[in-house]
């Protein structure tokens, strides 16, 4: 089931760029890498194994008498329900989820999910990079910032020389490229 939409739209009289009509992907679906489900998968299986130990403690802790006073079943019984919620949250990640395919390496006209903008900070002409990918992929001390971000939604649909404005500073994306995926 996809879950994307594409909505055009023109912006208010009170913005910028009023006067253009810019096309942004609107996405509403669970977008992650390959390396993200499977980074995931794993963690599933790691806590799946680990269920077995937890329940031969609930069940000698059962032995030692009632739940009241008994301790070690309190514990055991704890560390189920932390288990079983761990377990919920990463499969919650993967439901609907719909990979991120590589796009073809070079430059790129619009920014999408899957590409790397460079853009420079016009108040303090600094240049940042930053490659565009989904929620769990995000990881902004390594240049990975997720598409629903304030930044990332901002860069969606945009072209190189287009100026944006994020948290009331001024961005200039001076370039759009597609890596190989980690």
């Amino acid at each position: 089931m996809k879950n994307d939409t594409i909505t055009y739209f023109n912006t208010s009289d009170s913005d910028k760029y009023a006067d253009t009509k810019r096309g942004i992907t609107m996405t509403t679906g669970n977008f992650m890498t390959e390396s993200t489900r499977d980074r995931i998968h794993a963690d599933i299986r790691n806590l799946e194994e680990k269920r077995p130990e937890i329940t031969d403690r609930i069940s000698e802790a059962r032995l030692q008498g009632g739940l009241e006073e008994n301790e070690e079943l309190l514990m055991a019984l704890e560390d189920m329900q932390r288990l079983d919620m761990e377990m919920n949250r990463l499969s919650d990640q993967l439901i609907n989820v719909s990979i991120i395919q590589q796009l073809k390496p070079g430059k790129k006209k619009v920014v999408v999910i899957g590409t790397t903008v460079t853009i420079l900070n016009v108040d303090n002409d600094t240049e940042v990079t930053y490659t565009i990918l989904g929620v769990h992929d995000s990881d902004p001390n390594n240049g990975i910032i997720s598409f629903k971000s304030p930044l990332g939604a901002e860069l969606l649909g945009r072209e190189v020389d287009d100026e944006i404005e994020v948290n009331d500073t001024q961005y200039e994306i001076i370039k759009i490229v597609a890596k190989k995926l980690q």
